[in-house]
């Protein structure tokens, strides 16, 4: 009887020790989403930075031509 429950013992852990490495897995699988997403938004803000610094340049030269003329 003893035998039973010390194998029955093994396979719950097993048994969770593979769960635990499937949540492992799929966690980890989430962050690298979630990494991409966040490296995706930061070259969005970026870009955006960039084109109102040349939005600003373009309103500038604008003026500058208008005082010419």
């Amino acid at each position: 009887m003893e035998y039973y429950s010390t194998m029955s013992s093994i396979t719950a852990r097993k048994l969770t020790s593979r769960q635990l490495e499937s949540k492992f897995g799929q966690t980890l699988d989430e962050l690298k989403k979630y990494k991409n997403q966040c490296e995706q938004l930061l070259e969005r803000e970026e870009s955006e930075k960039e084109f109102l610094k040349i939005l600003d340049q373009n309103k500038t030269l604008k003026i500058e031509m208008a005082e010419i003329y």
